[in-house]
């Protein structure tokens, strides 16, 4: 990853740390390097979608529509979807599948959040990840390789 991409990555971390109140230390257990497959999912419009982008690196922001915090980190990377829409870094929203569509359509809806939001089967790809809390962004490098974001820096 590009380090202007990094530091805008990180300025979104810190970012979204100040204003959820929390931090992201401890919320992944999967090894970094660990490979995360590419597979399709439903998007909250009921579309099919790839997991990860075709080129560059794939962020994933694991969020629950009901959450105050998730709702706080969702409005912070609002701003930072036009500033990497022309950088190698593809946002992603993904929700429980557990959730109740209607109330996650709400929240992107009255946040403004205009990246793709994929419904997560059963938590599958949030325990592949062996995450451990939410909100949580995690990375996936253009290699298909995790690279999780702890205390707002790249693994």
């Amino acid at each position: 990853m590009p380090l202007p991409t990094i530091r805008r990555l990180i300025f979104l971390l810190l970012v979204f740390q100040a204003l959820a109140g929390m931090g992201l230390a401890a919320s992944a257990h999967a090894d970094i390097g660990t490979p995360v497959a590419n597979l399709e999912m439903t998007t909250l419009q009921g579309g099919k979608m790839s997991l990860l982008a075709e080129s560059g690196n794939t962020a994933l922001f694991f969020f629950r529509p009901q959450q105050e915090r998730s709702r706080a980190a969702m409005q912070a990377l609002v701003p930072c979807l036009s500033e990497f829409a022309d950088k190698s870094v593809h946002l992603v929203g993904v929700v429980s599948d557990a959730e109740a569509l209607p109330d996650v359509s709400a929240l992107v809806q009255e946040t403004g959040f205009t990246a793709a939001v994929l419904v997560d089967p059963g938590d599958a790809l949030y325990g592949s990840l062996e995450l451990a809390m939410h909100p949580v962004v995690a990375v996936i490098g253009p290699d298909c390789i995790f690279q999780p974001i702890v205390d707002g820096i790249s693994g």
